[in-house]
């Protein structure tokens, strides 16, 4: 067994629920937190722990190209239409590209299975149902719609999601046995009212398959089911959109989605509270003009912001990189243009009027934020 299983086995062993006055202990080897470093260097030692952490992995990579060598491999395997994590290898990418910590409740969420992953990625108990369509194409349409009607990073975006589902919802379970062909039929707008769905299965299967659209690796997240614990895990799915909606017949006339279970399909728009999709597509910093600077991938992260007080290093490659793009900080600094390191009131000014001029959040605020330094990469590219 190697040093990073075994110190993988003892993590796991940590997942019992924390009382209710005690923090939440550190679950997951691949979040590099104090105690799980401290848990590497036990086993693997210093060098090996820098190396792991250095090829940290994350959510993102396309189904049609090969993962990173550096990548971890998924547990349950991989082929050209579906890679098979375990449910901590899982916890361990989301993670690391979104930046923090799940938290207790987050991961107890997670649990649940493909709800649990849409559910978590939306900062919500289930996933709301009063926004179904009954394609893909119609549902992202409106998502990406209502985010153009925002700023250019929204810290709540609509985004996609997937249910599958049994359109029979009679309580009786004989009765349930066979479709109900009337039931769940889009309007004419594509719209399904789903009043009346009580998340009840055909007998004998299971009641329901979510599934997160992520719009960098163009995949589905889904899951088998929920965590059962070792002798029944629960595996997380990256699919690719043709093998999540697969649509098969099954008899004459009968169709289904995905698996046997469902006889209907279809697709959310909602809200992310918990998931910022920039974090996916931007996962790092590429303009020579910030890269390197510790202060400045701190704010990236979305971990701090800059103001008065700040680094004047960190402050100056901001002024600079403003100045460069026409905004006035005044007469300050060697070159009289401005550019001093100093945090005052005209830079405060040129970074509002930079959060108008390209459609960022938090334009009442002066500060350098995540926004400022996202946008700033992508307008000086390498």
């Amino acid at each position: 067994m190697s040093a990073l299983d075994r110190a993988d086995r003892e993590a796991r062993a940590e997942e019992a629920e924390p009382a209710a006055t005690a923090a939440a202990p550190s679950q997951d080897l691949r979040f590099p937190s104090p105690q799980n470093v401290a848990l590497l260097q036990r086993y693997a030692g210093n060098r090996a722990t820098a190396a792991f952490l250095r090829v940290l992995a994350r959510l993102g990579t396309p189904l049609d190209q090969p993962l990173p060598s550096s990548a971890e491999k998924p547990m349950y395997g991989e082929d050209a239409e579906q890679r098979r994590y375990s449910r901590l290898q899982y916890h361990g990418m989301w993670e690391a590209e979104q930046g923090h910590k799940l938290t207790f409740g987050m991961q107890k969420t997670i649990k649940r299975g493909c709800i649990g992953i849409t559910a978590n990625n939306l900062g919500a108990t289930n996933p709301p149902l009063d926004e179904i369509y009954s394609t893909f194409a119609k549902a992202k349409s409106i998502a990406d719609s209502r985010n153009a009607g925002m700023e250019r990073y929204p810290t709540k975006p609509w985004v996609v999601f997937a249910i599958h589902f049994w359109s029979n919802q009679d309580p009786d379970d004989t009765a349930r046995a066979s479709p109900d062909h009337s039931a769940f039929l889009p309007d004419a707008s594509g719209k399904i009212d789903m009043t009346g769905y009580h998340y009840l299965e055909q007998p004998g299967s299971t009641n329901f398959d979510y599934g997160f659209w992520d719009e960098t690796s163009a995949s589905i997240w889904h899951a088998n089911h929920k965590e059962f614990g070792p002798a029944d895990p629960m595996k997380v799915y990256q699919s690719t959109m043709s093998h999540f909606a697969e649509r098969f017949e099954v008899t004459p006339g009968e169709w289904r989605f995905g698996y046997p279970d469902f006889d209907r399909e279809g697709w959310g728009v909602a809200q992310a509270d918990n998931y910022d999709p920039t974090k996916a597509s931007h996962p790092k910093l590429t303009s020579p003009r910030l890269v390197g600077d510790a202060t400045i991938e701190n704010v990236f992260r979305g971990k701090a912001t800059l103001g008065p007080g700040s680094p004047k290093a960190a402050v100056k490659k901001i002024q600079q990189l403003l100045v460069e793009k026409g905004y006035d900080l005044g007469d300050f600094g060697p070159a009289k243009d401005g550019v001093d390191g100093k945090y005052g009131d005209k830079t405060s000014a040129a970074v509002k009027k930079f959060k108008v001029d390209e459609n960022l959040g938090n334009q009442s605020s002066g500060r350098v934020d995540r926004g400022v330094i996202l946008r700033l990469d992508e307008l000086f590219p390498p």
